[in-house]
């Protein structure tokens, strides 16, 4: 079994490995000295390897300490200071109905992968029950190890830590076999059910952080380390492992689950799905635009962009226009709030004059920059890119500005809203609005960082394949350092001038490196893959 999980294991790193090494190759600097014979170059292949082993080890243990405090501990310390709570009965109370009622369901090992079952089974030839297996076994190990140190956070000492630890992965094992009995009886996987999967995921987040905003929290702690408790679930979960250890027809639960066609169906399915809110629906075109031609004095393309703007307003004009509509009515309601309570003015003036970090968050949220790039490659690039013309540098940079000036525009309207709503609400505070220049300046140019960001991400990586798949750990780690930034602002409550303009400066410096990097390497970098 353990030859069986290292062969899988290497197979797959290997093709990792293979990933980075071209991602790698084609950023600026560190490309220049990775040479394509790394690719077949053993000695220099098995040191990448071993550095790319290291950081994912270590980063398997952030991603847990990242999930245990953003998920868990963050929403347990807001909540239970507003409702006076117990914290760390709460953070034992999410995690519990996350981790270990939603977690395991969530999570099946018979169909989390299959296009890499279908790979290591039907093409590798690997035996289907020690493959399996083997999977579950280091799943349950990996999970133990990476979680041992994070649920000590939740507040509980080292052995305890140990003991719940336990209890998880119990848990898991149950789930696991529960899925293999219901698969034995019915033919079928009920997480790829969607009246099974939705309610038993939804329900659990719903006590998880619904029942606290009530007031009630479960005492998952006390439970969890419960003699009984932990005997009756090391009981089911010995059982369990008995029962998946035991079992004979893997071989025809393969069979049944790796159904080439079903798999190509499900793939390009769930590819799709990822592009359902760029997806353009004939319904929502409207008929003029195909008729009569606005743009006629535009060609080439500026005419191209235009056109593309007036068939996808409901993809991107709409959400603008939803979002000022809010911004509007939230500063209605915001001013009555403050005309009939003035002795909030004061406190309101310093909030204003404090919002840069807030803004920068809120602008990050609303931005349509991520959404626009996904319609220019679903609906325009992804057929286009297949024709040599589209792919000459003149063609790429110049479809870069015009589509890096209409993203800043859409942007810029909710930002220039509400920098003047807010300017509103100082002035009916009776506050001081030069203090608030550097503020509104620093909104507008927040918003157009956001605008470059997402266009220089897809010009200098073009992470998108033909098959409509994300496939640039480049693109996947910039865009979670950019969200690391914005959430990091919002933990900033300051009214500091050097702040803001720094967060300007900031703006201005990625601003200027991005164009610079998009005009060196996106005639290079902008292909179909």
């Amino acid at each position: 079994m353990f030859k069986t999980f290292l062969k899988s294991y290497e197979i797959n790193f290997a093709q990792n490995v293979n990933i980075w090494i071209y991602y790698l190759s084609k950023l600026p600097l560190i490309g220049r000295i990775i040479p394509d014979t790394l690719y077949s170059s053993t000695k220099s292949k098995t040191i990448a390897s071993n550095i790319i082993r290291i950081f994912s080890f270590l980063f398997a243990f952030i991603k847990k300490f990242i999930y245990v405090f953003l998920i868990i501990i963050l929403p347990s310390l807001i909540i239970s200071k507003e409702k006076s709570l117990d914290s760390v009965n709460l953070n034992f109370h999410i995690f519990f109905f996350l981790s270990f009622i939603a977690g395991p369901f969530a999570n099946n090992l018979f169909t989390n992968s299959l296009y890499k079952d279908f790979y290591m089974i039907n093409l590798m030839r690997f035996n289907a029950k020690k493959y399996y297996l083997s999977n579950m076994l280091f799943s349950y190990l990996g999970y133990f190890i990476f979680f041992l140190f994070p649920i000590k956070l939740l507040g509980c000492t080292f052995g305890e830590s140990i003991i719940i630890a336990f209890e998880f992965i119990s848990f898991r094992a149950i789930v696991q076999a529960f899925y293999l009995l219901t698969c034995r009886k019915n033919g079928a996987q009920l997480s790829s059910k969607l009246y099974f999967i939705i309610p038993i995921i939804f329900i659990p987040f719903l006590i998880a952080y619904v029942l606290p905003l009530l007031g009630f929290v479960f005492n998952i702690k006390n439970l969890l380390l419960n003699v009984f408790f932990i005997i009756i679930i090391l009981l089911l979960a010995i059982s369990s492992i008995i029962y998946l250890t035991t079992y004979k027809n893997y071989t025809l639960l393969a069979k049944k689950l790796l159904l080439k066609d079903d798999l190509n169906k499900l793939t390009s399915t769930a590819d799709e799905a990822m592009f359902v809110d760029v997806q353009l629906k004939e319904n929502k075109i409207d008929s003029k635009s195909l008729i009569n031609d606005n743009y006629k004095n535009k060609s080439g393309l500026d005419y191209l962009n235009a056109k593309f703007i007036e068939r996808h307003k409901s993809i991107l004009i709409n959400p603008i226009k939803i979002r000022v509509t809010a911004i509007i009515i939230l500063t209605i309601i915001s001013s009555i709030i403050v005309i009939l309570n003035p002795d909030m003015h004061s406190k309101i003036n310093k909030l204003i004059l404090a919002s840069t970090g807030f803004m920068v968050f809120i602008l990050y949220f609303i931005s349509i920059g991520e959404k626009a790039t996904k319609a220019y490659f679903f609906n325009c690039d992804h057929s286009l890119l297949k024709f040599k013309f589209y792919t000459d540098p003149k063609i790429i940079l110049d479809n870069f500005k015009c589509r890096l000036k209409t993203i800043i525009l859409l942007n810029l309207i909710p930002a220039i809203c509400i920098a003047l709503c807010l300017s509103v609400i100082l002035i009916l505070t009776k506050g001081n609005i030069i203090d608030f220049i550097p503020v509104f300046i620093s909104i507008l140019a927040i918003s157009c960082l956001f605008s470059v960001h997402y266009l220089f991400l897809y010009y200098f990586t073009q992470p998108y394949t033909s098959q409509l798949t994300i496939k640039s750990p480049i693109y996947s780690a910039l865009s979670f350092i950019i969200w690391i930034f914005a959430y990091g602002c919002l933990q900033v409550k300051t009214a500091s001038l050097l702040f803001t303009l720094s967060i300007i400066a900031l703006t201005i410096l990625y601003t200027l490196v991005a164009l610079f990097l998009v005009y060196k390497y996106a005639p290079k970098n902008f292909r179909l893959k």
